[in-house]
């Protein structure tokens, strides 16, 4: 028993270590994209299916609603998984039995395409609404099922926002809680010239 909780405990930390290197690349410019032409369908389907054994250990519904639209685009792969896959870890702690993960055009422009994490957790305080994507913040909402490193989501919104796109957060999205992270990113992305990265 001792053993299993200092592997957990050295997992925890090996994971705390990994991003708060990926924030320090991202903040020193120094952080890699590899931008390539991919089917963002089949990206964003991926990720959702790499963590669907995690919710079902859980006992938590993991449903994915994506577009039958091709929705091609020039971005790393890679980053855009690791964005999905932390708002997925992030939803796993406070949901009470549900995930959804929605993906397709953004509603708002034409030029965007939009995907959705919703829970049907608790729901964020509207005091921490503001910080949420701070890092190391920790919200006032219910206990979670697994600690983190509180740097999860500041790293979506650092990824997000160096592809040239947006983080958001709503909470309640309904009279019991949920929560709903919304990123929006360009149907051709474009990095910034301070990270290292081709221009587009």
């Amino acid at each position: 028993r001792a053993s299993l909780v200092i592997v957990a405990e050295a997992d925890r930390l090996q994971r705390l270590i990994g991003d708060l290197l990926d924030l320090a690349r991202l903040e020193g410019g120094h952080f890699t994209f590899n931008p390539l032409g991919v089917d963002l369908n089949r990206v964003v389907a991926r990720s959702v299916a790499a963590l669907r054994y995690a919710f079902e250990a859980a006992g938590v519904a993991l449903e994915l609603d994506c577009t039958s639209e091709d929705l091609d685009g020039f971005v790393d792969p890679d980053r855009v998984a690791q964005i999905v896959a932390n708002l997925l870890e992030n939803a796993l702690k406070f949901a009470r039995s549900q995930v959804t993960v929605r993906f397709g055009p953004s509603d708002r422009r034409a030029d965007k395409v939009a995907i959705e994490v919703i829970d049907d957790g608790p729901g964020i305080a509207e005091d921490d609404l503001a910080h949420i994507f701070e890092r190391l913040y920790t919200s006032g909402r219910l206990e979670a099922r697994s600690a983190g490193t509180g740097l999860g989501l500041a790293i979506v919104a650092e990824l997000t926002e160096a592809m040239g796109g947006s983080a958001a957060v709503e909470s309640p999205v309904g009279t019991n809680g949920g929560t709903r992270f919304l990123i929006a990113m360009p149907r051709r992305q474009r990095v910034g010239s301070n990270h290292s990265a081709p221009e587009l």
